[in-house]
C-alpha cells in the first residue's frame, strides 16, 4: 500500500509542469488553437518538438525554440526562432542569386522546391519567411 502511495505522488510530482518542456509550452499554450491539447513530445535544449490539434481537429506537431529566463523559469525564444528563421531564408537566398549569377536560364531550377523563390514576380520576403518558419516547424 505504501508504494502504491509513493508511484502516485511521483507521477503526480512527475506531472507537475516543473520540467523545462511543459514551461516552455505553458509560455505559449494559449496562442495555440486549442490550449488544452499541447503536449510535449520532446525537449532537447533548447528545441522543443510538441503536438497540438489544428482547426480541423487534427493532431500536428510543431517546434519552439526555448530559452531559460533569469528566474528559471522556461519560456519560448520568439527572437531565437526569428533569427533561425532569417539565416535560412539567407541561406536560400544566397543559394539562389549563385546560382542565377551561374547563367542559369530557368529561374525554377534556382528556386529549388521554394515556391516563394519560384515566383515569376517580384521577391516576396514575407512569403520566403514564412516557407522557412514552415520548415523549421515554427509554426
Amino acid at each position: 500500500m505504501k508504494l502504491a502511495i509513493l508511484l502516485i505522488v511521483a507521477v503526480l510530482l512527475g506531472c507537475s509542469g516543473d520540467d523545462p518542456g511543459s514551461q516552455c509550452l505553458d509560455s505559449f499554450r494559449m496562442t495555440l488553437k486549442d490550449p488544452d491539447s499541447g503536449k510535449v513530445f520532446s525537449f532537447a535544449e533548447p528545441l522543443l518538438t510538441y503536438t497540438a490539434t489544428n482547426s480541423y481537429g487534427a493532431r500536428t506537431q510543431g517546434k519552439a525554440l526555448c530559452h531559460k529566463q533569469s528566474d528559471g523559469k522556461w519560456t519560448r525564444h520568439e527572437r531565437g526562432e526569428l533569427i533561425a528563421t532569417l539565416e535560412l531564408v539567407k541561406e536560400k537566398l544566397d543559394g539562389f542569386n549563385q546560382c542565377m549569377k551561374n547563367g542559369a536560364k530557368d529561374r525554377k531550377i534556382c528556386a529549388g522546391g521554394s515556391i516563394a523563390l519560384n515566383r515569376n514576380s517580384d521577391l516576396d520576403l514575407e512569403a520566403l519567411k514564412a516557407e522557412a518558419r514552415r520548415e523549421l516547424g515554427f509554426e
